[in-house]
């Protein structure tokens, strides 16, 4: 197999590792890392209340 044979199996496959900072979202298998409005209004102070 060469790199062009590899990328391509990584691809259909969806082993392709993920940059740190890319957004992800739960699609049942996973869990994400992106929160929604209601989520973030939770977690985060308001620039008002500061």
């Amino acid at each position: 197999m060469n790199s062009q044979n590899i990328e391509s199996w990584k691809n259909v496959l969806g082993v392709q590792e993920l940059l740190s900072n890319v957004a992800t979202f739960d699609d049942g298998h996973n869990i994400g890392n992106v929160y929604t409005k209601d989520q973030s209004d939770s977690k985060y102070m308001f620039l008002k209340d500061f």
